[in-house]
């Protein structure tokens, strides 16, 4: 198993994905194991930025709000088992000043499988303490909310050898009050020497219960996503990807229910 400490560099990033390790030959018709493949002290930084539209409906109008975030995020593999700075004017950074540098460490197996969370209730109370909030017994905020929407961000791998044009698929959920269920099939396009390039497809919807978060209404929500991902073949770590989300449904509150569609653009990289 792979043991990481997450240095939140912005904020605690939800889009790590992982990759395969370096089995076979050089070929375009290699089979490889999908595997974490990592070494103590080895250190990945990752960089996602997400572009939104989001349209809501009322009384015969359409409301837009354009939306972009960019999470930074550093990685260092801990140990191995055998087997930015925010702007102080931006509300939002503000919010999430509190997690800049602080860590927790999550524990994986070889397929990409989420086995434990360790030290997040640490960051969270650094957080309240920060802001001056108590923030316990908040939908998503404790270890085990934490340890399944970590879950619905990594790939998780089959356990047979794969070659270009094999695929399989993953089931996931995030946790919180906006919760969503999601199905991804994962495709191999191409194999080459050093990175893995991936087809991702999938569908998303509102899991049962889910709530405008805060508690003002209801949230009924499904749609597609898809997009491609490469990946560094001998450490298992991504090296770039791109997502397209497009999402619909309804939104209910305060006796009104308000259409909404919300429009995604995610792409990573790293950075230095």
């Amino acid at each position: 198993m792979k043991k990481l400490s997450y240095l939140l560099v912005l904020a605690m990033c939800l889009f790590v994905v992982s990759a395969c390790s370096n089995q076979g030959g050089s070929g375009s018709s290699d089979k490889v194991q999908l595997k974490l493949n990592m070494e103590p002290g080895q250190v990945f930084k990752s960089r996602v930025s997400t572009d939104q539209d989001i349209v809501t409906s009322a009384m015969g109008m359409d409301v837009t709000v354009k939306q972009s975030m960019e999470f930074f995020t550093k990685m260092e593999v801990e140990s191995v088992a055998e087997g930015g700075e925010p702007d102080a004017t931006n509300p939002m950074a503000m919010g999430m000043a509190p997690m800049v540098n602080k860590s927790f460490t999550m524990i994986l197996s070889e397929r990409g499988e989420v086995v434990d969370i360790q030290g997040f209730d640490k960051l969270l109370e650094a957080v309240e303490e920060s802001m001056g909030v108590d923030m316990s017994g908040q939908p998503g905020l404790d270890a085990e909310s934490m340890k399944k929407t970590m879950q619905s961000s990594m790939v998780m791998f089959p356990e047979v050898l794969v070659g270009e044009g094999d695929s399989w698929g993953a089931e996931s959920e995030t946790a919180g009050q906006y919760a969503l269920s999601m199905q991804t099939t994962y495709e191999v396009e191409k194999v080459e020497a050093d990175k893995i390039y991936l087809n991702v497809d999938g569908t998303l919807e509102s899991a049962e219960g889910a709530e405008i978060p805060g508690g003002m209404g209801e949230m009924e929500m499904e749609g597609t996503q898809g997009g491609t991902l490469v990946l560094d073949r001998k450490s298992g770590m991504p090296t770039s990807g791109e997502l397209i989300q497009d999402v619909e449904g309804e939104v209910s509150a305060m006796g009104m229910s308000m259409p909404m569609t919300i429009n995604s653009k995610i792409t990573m990289g790293t950075y230095d």
